[in-house]
């Protein structure tokens, strides 16, 4: 069920009908790449017309990605292997690769520019980042610590998240590699050493010099998680600290626009997809599943992803779909 927003008349609707499980989504460069058990929805640049296909037999999805620009490949990680794919049938296989063990598997994928190259990133579970070179399929092992996740912006921008620092060390870090440059910019992350945190549920997400990143803990009654945001320098603030919203927020995020994101809080059957504008408002844009009064039928967003070409946040739920949240007409990016 979802419920109209209490101030910001987004409009929502279910992409899919019927309704069929979804867990991944991202969107870049105009193109929507969605799965979940063993389907996967597609939306073109241009094009208000989703499709959808099964995905091969060998490919249960546990992260997509699609590529900002042309050609709009999409990448899909397995347990078993991480792949591109031609964007125009799910099972014309660009390039690959396979793990030689599951422990490897891929758990965030990442579309970059790494000195004007296209390359698709993926993290490892071991913490490992490598590179893979879609037109010749060569891969690499980027030199770096153990990281959490990764993301990249539609431009190309890519950030590393590393929440399990190593002792003596007793922060964090996240760093950013800015288009076009050739050192990462990191910035520090108030952490400590902690290993349970590379198995928790961890989204990050970047645009341009703006980073965020959001724990969502396997116990949550011990332990709360929570967002952080470390927004771009500018000549009031260029501290570039990460620093809490001024309300609850957990779960996955995106960015909207370099002073404003969203977040997807879930508790208990009931999600709250919230949007908070930097130095502004901080507001709940929809809600899913349980209502004002805990009843009806509980759902939980696993995804976000903002979709500039439409001006929607996409939201994948293993119990409602994909769903597409409509900005206001005429809103056109910060209020």
């Amino acid at each position: 069920m979802i419920h109209p927003p209490p101030v910001d008349p987004w409009t929502c609707r279910f992409a899919l009908d019927p309704p069929a499980s979804v867990r991944f989504v991202s969107a870049a460069g105009g193109s929507v790449v969605a799965a979940g058990e063993g389907t996967l929805h597609l939306l073109r640049p241009g094009s208000r017309r989703l499709r959808s296909a099964e995905l091969p037999p060998d490919v249960d999805a546990v992260a997509v990605a699609a590529e900002p620009w042309s050609p709009y490949r999409v990448a899909i990680a397995s347990p078993a292997s991480v792949g591109i794919y031609s964007g125009h049938r799910p099972h014309e296989l660009s390039v690959g690769v396979r793990h030689e063990s599951r422990k490897y598997h891929a758990t965030h994928l990442a579309w970059a520019r790494l000195g004007g190259v296209t390359q698709l990133l993926f993290r490892q579970a071991t913490g490992e980042v490598c590179q893979l070179e879609p037109e010749t399929g060569a891969t690499a092992t980027i030199t770096c610590p153990p990281m959490t996740a990764i993301a990249a912006d539609v431009e190309g921008v890519v950030t590393m998240l590393n929440l399990a620092p190593v002792a003596p060390a007793n922060v964090g870090d996240a760093w950013i590699l800015p288009l076009g440059a050739k050192q990462w910019d990191v910035r520090w992350v108030d952490c400590g050493p902690d290993d349970r945190r590379t198995t928790w549920t961890n989204h990050v997400a970047v645009l341009g010099g703006a980073v965020a990143y959001s724990v969502v803990p396997g116990d949550t009654i011990t332990y709360s998680g929570g967002v952080q945001v470390s927004w771009e320098g500018d000549e009031e603030n260029d501290r570039n600290t990460f620093d809490l919203p001024p309300g609850v927020m957990r779960g996955p995020i995106a960015f909207q626009d370099p002073r404003a994101m969203f977040a997807a809080y879930n508790v208990e059957g009931q999600v709250n997809v919230l949007r908070w504008v930097r130095d502004g408002s901080f507001t709940r844009i929809a809600r899913f599943g349980l209502g004002e009064d805990w009843e009806g039928t509980p759902a939980t967003v696993t995804g976000l992803a903002w979709d500039q070409e439409r001006r929607a946040l996409w939201a994948a739920s293993p119990e409602l779909g994909l769903i597409e949240i409509q900005e206001p007409h005429g809103a056109g990016g910060v209020n």
